[in-house]
Formats: structure tokens, sequence, C-alpha cells
């Protein structure tokens, strides 16, 4: 991905606020995060003011911040408040962020006696359900129970190849359900 210029963002301007194009959103502000490049978030931050505190950019930049603040309750809570366009842009990037944030909770959270709940990480990761919080755990080399985790630090494992996708009824599909194509196009652009 060569470097872009500013001027090269497509904005309009209309009486409404700021629509900046989806695809220059996505690749200013959807990507830093996960890829460990702060180009673009460096570059989101130079926009001209009334850019940069279009609700667009304010929204993904606070969930730039989150992700890079490691403040992972506040990063997928940002996630379940996005229109459905932008759930799909950084749905891509869920399984490497969801793996990091076991990560952190294992170590935070290790303990000899302990059990965390399968329920509360599943709401805390914003999987679906207990059983996708459970193949997560275990991807990592986690000991799971009938509903909980047993975080220790000595097990965690970095998962062998790619982290696995999964589709996302928490923070895509459901956002989709009863719209029409036409509905989620003029919600993404009024």
């Amino acid at each position: 991905m060569g470097q872009r210029s500013q001027s090269s963002l497509k904005v309009t301007v209309t009486e409404r606020g700021v629509l900046i194009s989806f695809p220059h959103l996505y690749m200013l502000l959807f990507l830093p995060p996960f890829s460990g490049s702060s180009e673009a978030l460096h570059h989101a931050l130079l926009l001209p003011p009334h850019i940069r505190n279009s609700p667009d950019v304010q929204a993904a930049l606070a969930v730039n911040w989150a992700y890079l603040e490691g403040n992972h309750t506040r990063f997928f809570r940002l996630l379940r408040g996005l229109s459905f366009l932008k759930s799909v842009a950084v749905h891509r990037h869920l399984a490497p962020c969801q793996s990091y944030a076991l990560r952190v909770l294992n170590h935070a959270f290790s303990s000899r006696d302990s059990r965390f709940p399968l329920g509360l990480l599943a709401r805390l990761l914003a999987l679906d359900s207990q059983e996708q919080a459970a193949e997560l755990c275990q991807s990592h080399g986690l000991i799971v129970t009938q509903d909980a985790v047993a975080f220790r630090k000595t097990a965690f494992k970095d998962s062998l190849g790619p982290p696995i996708h999964r589709p996302s009824h928490e923070l895509v599909d459901k956002k989709l359900e009863g719209l029409m194509l036409s509905e989620v196009i003029k919600a993404q652009f009024s």
C-alpha cells in the first residue's frame, strides 16, 4: 500500500456534514491499529479540522485509540456501536484482536485455583457464544471446563497458522437484520 496524499482523500461537504469516501476512511482509520502502522493515524490527525471532527473520523479514531491503548473492553464496546458497513470493514481484523485480548486476560487473571466464566469472556471479546469462547481458548492451549476457562500464563500458546476468522453475528450480522441494501447505503451516507 503506497503513501496517499491528503489530496487523494475524497471529501464531500454537504448541508448535513462531511462525507468521506468509505474506502479511504477504511484505509486511513481501520487498518492502522491492526497492522501496527501509525502512518495512517498520523495522516488522519493532520486532516483539516472540519474533516477530522466529523462523526465518522471521530468514531474511527476512538476505535483506533482504544486498541492502541490496550483498552479491549472499550475497543469491543465501540465496535458494537459502528454502522454495518464500518463493522464489515473491521471484521477481518477481529480474530487477531480477540486473540490478543485473550492473551492479556490470560496474563491478568492467571491463577491456579480460579476459573473465568465463558459467558463473560464471550461478552468481553464480542464473541457470539460460549462455544466460540471455548474454541478460542482451546486454540490457545487453555483448559476449558463446562462453563469456564482456567487461565494459566504458562499454558497460553499462539495459534498455529493464521487466526480463525468466524462470522460475527454480535458485531456485524445483527446490524443488517431487517434492513434493505438501500437502507444500509442511505444510513452510511446520511
